[in-house]
């Protein structure tokens, strides 16, 4: 991502996470803000994952980053949304577990369209490590490798400017 290259560039972590949001744009942001509010709830959990201490930081960061971005009504309009939410957390886990695994998939797909480079992907999610999903490399790998060979992928790179060959 754009934020572990500027941070391997020695940027700072405040510094990258600007520069990086600045970027991604509005619908990103929808879906940071969605992916947060899974997040919350998995904390709800009796098997809540505990991320890492920089993880938390960089959360935190993040979250001080949208409250600059996002009109203070936006967010206020979100809390009733957020609270009955969570009132009712249980009822809608097994679709936001769901939700997060498409994510997650919709993530490694990504990964493999912007780099253009299916070895580098896969080398990638490989490595990644997934502390959420419980999603297996081999499985991570076998994602990669079917939106690869997929039509969907040969579209979007069509349709994105970055087709390599015909």
């Amino acid at each position: 991502s754009n934020y572990v290259e500027l941070r391997a560039a020695g940027e700072d972590p405040r510094g990258a996470l600007g520069i990086t949001f600045d970027k991604i744009g509005s619908g990103i942001l929808t879906g940071a803000l969605t992916t947060s509010a899974a997040f919350l709830v998995l904390l709800g959990r009796d098997k809540a994952p505990v991320p890492p201490e920089d993880r938390t930081r960089a959360v935190e960061e993040l979250a001080k980053h949208i409250q600059m971005k996002v009109p203070p009504a936006v967010i206020q309009s979100l809390k009733p949304l957020a609270s009955k939410f969570l009132q009712h957390r249980d009822d809608f886990l097994p679709e936001v577990n769901r939700w997060i695994l498409a994510n997650h998939k919709t993530s490694i797909r990504s990964a493999v369209l912007v780099t253009g480079e299916p070895r580098r992907a896969i080398a990638m999610v490989v490595h990644e490590e997934d502390r959420i999903t419980g999603m297996k490399a081999k499985d991570r790998v076998k994602e990669a490798m079917r939106f690869v060979l997929s039509e969907e992928h040969v579209q979007l790179r069509r349709k994105l400017g970055l087709v390599v060959g015909e």
